[in-house]
């Protein structure tokens, strides 16, 4: 295992989506009663909907899993040609792009296994 830092790897723009659609996610998993934190601040809104409701932080993965603006992140320039040049080859299938959140809590620190149903012997966690 490694990593590599990929400056620019997500532009701003892209980034900016994905921000508001993963906030409008977290806002369908607060419903009607909205955590009192910052609502411009992800992270505080996500710790406090895990501490309240291990159901609607299950919801707003049910949610994330499907968004798009994640999944374009991933299958378009740069990232495409990243993962391409990892493995060599011109032809890949994306079969599944999930979102893994690890909060301060380091209560996730697992190989991704179970959020891709399997580890191959060669995958690409981005």
């Amino acid at each position: 295992m490694g990593y590599a830092r990929l400056p620019g790897f997500v532009g701003a723009d892209r980034l900016k989506r994905i921000r508001t659609d993963l906030s409008d996610a977290l806002a369908l998993a607060e419903g009607r009663h909205p955590d009192a934190v910052n609502p411009w601040d992800l992270s505080a809104r996500y710790i406090a909907l895990k501490e309240r409701s291990p159901e609607a932080k299950s919801r707003f993965y049910d949610v994330v899993r499907s968004l798009m603006s994640i999944h374009a992140a991933v299958v378009q320039p740069p990232a495409w040609d990243a993962i391409a040049a990892f493995f060599g080859c011109r032809s890949l299938c994306v079969d599944k792009v999930f979102l893994r959140i690890d909060d301060q809590g380091n209560d996730r620190l697992l190989k991704p296994h179970q959020e891709i149903n399997q580890l191959g012997v060669q995958s690409v966690v981005i």
